[in-house]
This record gives C-alpha cells, sequence and structure tokens, in this order.
C-alpha cells in the first residue's frame, strides 16, 4: 500500500476529554505501527499542532500520511488545501483518507488523473466542513443574542466598591486623616484608592461632612456604567490630593493617572 516509502499515520481530537481510540483503532488495522501515529488533541481550526509539525518535518518523498477522515486533518476550507498540496506536491507524499477512499493519492507527480480527481473531491468537501463551521458560529451568535434578549447578562460581574470602604471615605471627607495614610491603612494601590474616592464623590461630593457621617452604607457599591474618560492626578508630596480637571487630559508620565468615570445626574 505504502510503495517504497514509509506510512504515517496522524489522529486528531479537539481536547483531551474526547476519546482518539477510534481513530488510532483504525489506523493500526490499516497496517501502521503505533511508534509511527502521531496525535494532537487541539483544535483543527488551523495546523499550529505539535504532533502535526513533527509529522510534516518526518515525512520524505514517496511516503504516506493516513488519516481517518478528511475533517481530522482540518477544518478551515483554505488551510486544508494548502496543507495538501504542501503533502502531495512540494514534498511528494501520498495521503490515504479511510473513511474517503477515492481521496487516496500517491503523491506521484504522473498520477495526473487521480491528483486531479482528488483535488475537485477536496475542495467541495473542505468547502462544506468550512461551510457548517460558519453555520455553526452563526447559530451561536444567534443563541447569544436571543438570551440577550431574555435577560442573560454576560461578560464578568460589574467591579463593585465594599462597604467597608466607606468609612474610610469618611475619613477622607472630613479631612480626619491624611490621604497617604489612608491608602496604607487600606493595602490598596494608589490609583484603586481615588479611583474609589472618585466614583463615591461623584454621588455624595454635595453632601456636608456631617451629613456624609449620618450615611449608613449596609452593601457594596457599584461602579457606574462607564462611559467618559478621565484622570486622577498623582497627590503631592505631602498628601494632598489635587483636584483633577476634567476638561485636561495627562498622560501618566507627566502625573495624570487615567480612569473611566461617569457623571452623575444630582438633578
Amino acid at each position: 500500500m505504502s510503495g517504497t516509502g514509509k506510512m504515517y499515520g496522524y489522529a486528531r481530537v479537539s481536547t483531551k476529554e474526547q476519546h482518539i481510540d477510534r481513530q488510532l483503532i483504525a489506523l493500526k488495522e490499516y497496517g501502521l505501527k503505533e511508534s509511527h501515529i502521531y496525535s494532537d488533541y487541539m483544535s483543527g481550526k488551523d495546523f499550529n499542532r505539535p504532533a502535526y509539525k513533527k509529522l510534516i518535518h518526518k515525512i520524505k518523498q514517496g511516503d504516506i500520511i493516513v488519516i481517518k477522515s478528511i475533517d481530522r486533518l482540518g477544518r478551515n476550507y483554505q488551510d486544508i488545501i494548502d496543507q495538501w498540496r504542501l503533502i502531495t506536491q512540494d514534498i511528494g507524499c501520498g495521503i490515504h483518507v479511510l473513511d474517503m477512499p477515492t481521496l487516496n493519492t500517491s503523491g506521484d507527480p504522473k498520477d495526473l488523473l487521480s491528483r486531479f480527481i482528488t483535488d475537485m473531491i477536496l475542495q467541495v468537501l473542505s468547502f462544506v466542513a468550512e461551510n457548517e463551521r460558519s453555520n455553526i458560529k452563526q447559530r451561536q451568535k444567534e443563541g447569544i443574542k436571543a438570551a440577550k434578549a431574555r435577560g442573560v447578562d454576560f461578560g464578568r460581574p460589574k467591579a463593585k466598591i465594599p462597604k467597608d470602604f466607606w468609612k474610610y471615605y469618611v475619613r477622607w471627607k472630613t479631612g480626619e486623616t491624611a490621604p497617604m495614610e489612608l491608602v496604607k491603612e487600606t493595602g490598596m494601590s494608589t490609583r484603586t484608592f481615588y479611583r474609589r474616592i472618585r466614583e463615591l464623590d461623584r454621588r455624595y461630593g454635595n453632601f456636608s461632612p456631617d451629613k456624609i457621617k449620618e450615611i449608613m452604607i449596609t452593601e457594596d457599591i457599584p461602579y457606574e456604567h462607564e462611559t467618559k474618560e478621565d484622570f486622577i492626578p498623582k497627590p503631592k508630596k505631602d498628601g494632598t490630593p489635587r483636584k483633577p480637571n476634567p476638561n485636561k487630559k495627562l498622560p501618566p508620565d507627566q502625573g495624570g493617572e487615567f480612569i473611566v468615570l461617569v457623571p452623575v445626574d444630582r438633578s
């Protein structure tokens, strides 16, 4: 079956949770040695796979690569065509497809009829596989869109300011403690500290210090929806915070730290 060259098998499943045994059994029954079978546990969306790369570097002119089915080689239409031609035309090897013997080719450049028939069938089958992949993606998009319409929330949860941070905000608002001392007490970065301060100040900035002390926070405070870029300058050397200028945006190397803030309607 393999002429003067050697036979090598290639098997692939998308994940390690999937079973590759059926492919390995079929390859061995075809006469392949276990040491000549290369296996990948990766998606077929491209050919950047370790075992496949080793196989391509191993084969020589006159060898045969055996696969269980065309989709084990890959799933991307154009990539399959390119790899097929690399193996059969550039390297000069044959490919045998166990589930579709009509596709079998020897890699012999003189076998023009076989190569013509193989290329024609291959393009049809590869197109079908690629078209199915596109259909799957389209169905996924439609499913996500329908889920969002039902109110299903995708993505990571919105960040929240822990309710325990409120006491630091009160001390910052009343001026009881120097800002940098508060930063040290919280154990967080200056950027995070001032981002939380700024968010709370957007909501409670018009309240007097006495009124702020009266407010009781019983649950974490979610950040508002982020729609506007702003920055909080680094505090002065003595720890006194600089007043942000919303109309001026400085790069980080000039003392500005960019964050995303939202103006709150206090009307």
